[in-house]
């Protein structure tokens, strides 16, 4: 028996829990694949697939859980595929040990984290927290953005570094002091 297609609501909850995920779903795989690098494909390709079985998932149950089963048959199949191209990857065994170690406490530290950052990101002033969107989000190099705000790109880059730090001692106090 089909289901029959999901209403607006129910997509728009959808895409909801996919956003909410996506830091734990990246974090998740990066516990499962060893080169860092093969991460953000190994996790569009979950997302494909999530999106594309959006139909299956029951409004209600427990979405991580869900979301993570994919993630780990993608990341095997990932695997498989550096096998066969000779590359170095971690047997199965190991991948099991660390999957069963990690997991929670992985999501649930890198939930912690993204907490501490969004709280963190909104203590910043307007334009320094637009210098730090536009960097990690923007397709653009901090030269292009430069010429945007009329700034040299080394200025910037010095402010990017203040930045980061402030950043990372405003996480670092949070997550230490439990206000997270």
């Amino acid at each position: 028996m089909t289901r029959k297609a999901k209403q607006p609501a129910e997509l728009a909850e959808f895409v909801s829990l996919l956003t909410k995920h996506q830091s734990m779903i990246r974090g998740y795989i990066r516990t499962l694949i060893p080169n860092a690098s093969d991460v953000p494909d190994v996790l569009q390709v979950t997302n494909l697939v999530l999106w594309e079985r959006r139909e299956e998932f029951e409004s209600g149950s427990n979405f991580k859980a869900w979301a993570f089963t994919i993630a780990r048959y993608r990341a095997m199949n990932h695997r498989k595929k550096q096998l066969r191209s000779k590359e170095l990857v971690l047997d199965d065994k190991v991948i099991d040990v660390l999957e069963t170690s990690l997991p929670e406490e992985s999501s649930f530290q890198v939930e912690r984290q993204q907490v501490a950052l969004e709280q963190c990101l909104e203590r910043l002033r307007d334009k320094d927290r637009e210098l730090i969107q536009y960097r990690y989000s923007a397709e653009t190099s901090v030269e292009e953005y430069s010429r945007k705000v009329g700034r040299s790109s080394a200025s910037l880059r010095v402010t990017l570094n203040r930045l980061r730090d402030a950043l990372r001692q405003c996480m670092k106090t949070r997550l230490e002091g439990g206000t997270v």
